[in-house]
């Protein structure tokens, strides 16, 4: 089993996973390059060919087709590598799948992710976050500096046992419902002393009018 799966090795990977490979189909996936490159064949011919240099990789082997004629394909160690990878990148995302229907969630929501912060394949993570329908002061869930409109993250990694996902969905939560419950203060205090400003004769008209009464109706 290869070790070690590099960036050109994915691109054929991706393109042609384990099927016959033409001289056509490679120009269409490297022309661009090529030409950028310097290369000056307008057909996949010579120039082009030696510029992919297949004979220098050995991880690609003659296919011919079935009446004859080149082809290439990907070795078969090869194409175990990243079929086994693929699988495990599976199993991986299951695991984590279940682990995230297994817990409760009352603020925000659970998601099972990949981590582009990480070097492709990208390994998978789980993550919580809540988006607040209006702007929420306060740091984010590690004590760090955040903008009101911004949205609240927790991020682990998909393997992370359940109960300790479990104790820090907790404090997330909690960190949250607390920033809530402060704004809702905040909100009443503000209503308050903005209802102080209103004279109490312009409070009694209001009652009125919201009984159907007007001042001409009263004296009738």
């Amino acid at each position: 089993m290869r070790k070690r799966l590099s960036k050109e090795m994915r691109r054929y990977w991706d393109a042609f996973g384990a099927q016959r490979i033409t001289r056509n189909a490679l120009w269409r996936l490297f022309k661009g390059p090529y030409w950028q490159s310097g290369g000056r064949d307008m057909f996949p011919r010579a120039d082009f060919m030696g510029w992919l240099g297949l004979d220098s990789k050995r991880w690609i082997v003659s296919c011919p087709g079935p009446r004859g004629g080149e082809g290439w394909r990907l070795s078969d160690d090869l194409v175990a590598a990243f079929e086994t990878e693929r699988e495990t990148r599976a199993i991986q995302f299951a695991e984590a799948e279940a682990k995230v229907d297994a817990i409760s969630v009352h603020i925000g929501s659970l998601d099972v992710v990949e981590d582009f912060t990480r070097p492709y394949p990208h390994p998978w993570k789980i993550q919580w976050s809540f988006a607040p329908p209006v702007p929420l002061p306060g740091t984010d869930v590690h004590g760090h500096p955040r903008l009101p409109e911004e949205p609240f993250h927790l991020s682990v990694q998909s393997n992370t046992l359940a109960e300790v996902l479990e104790q820090q969905l907790s404090h997330a939560q909690k960190h949250v419902q607390a920033l809530l419950e402060q704004e809702l203060d905040a909100l009443a205090r503000k209503e308050e002393q903005i209802r102080s400003l209103i004279p109490a004769s312009l409070n009694k008209g209001s009652k009125r009018r919201d009984n159907g009464t007007t001042s001409g109706e009263e004296h009738e």
